[in-house]
């Protein structure tokens, strides 16, 4: 999110820098697009977080009235998600 956010400011600052931006521009119309995008960025990962969260929840609940998951299935499941949430940091990295 940090590397987004510092592209996001670099892209800003090009755009302020640009020798065609002035009041009323296309420029400053998007530079003015950028100051809003980080927050847009934060506000939609959140949201995908609870959602995930959420529908989570809402599967385990099902399997367990099933008694199709157990203890020890969620917790090698666990274990693989974690794994391969690692390896996709480790590729945005």
């Amino acid at each position: 999110m940090n590397e987004l956010l510092s592209k996001l400011r670099s892209i800003q600052l090009c755009l302020m820098a640009h020798p065609d931006n002035e009041p009323d521009s296309e420029f400053a119309d998007r530079i003015s697009d950028l100051e809003d995008l980080p927050k847009e960025i934060e506000n939609a990962l959140e949201k995908q977080r609870i959602e995930g969260v959420l529908n989570g929840l809402k599967i385990c609940k099902e399997m367990w009235a099933q008694g199709t998951i157990s203890h020890e299935e969620i917790s090698e499941n666990e274990i693989y998600y974690k794994e391969e949430l690692s390896r996709l940091q480790g590729l945005t990295a």
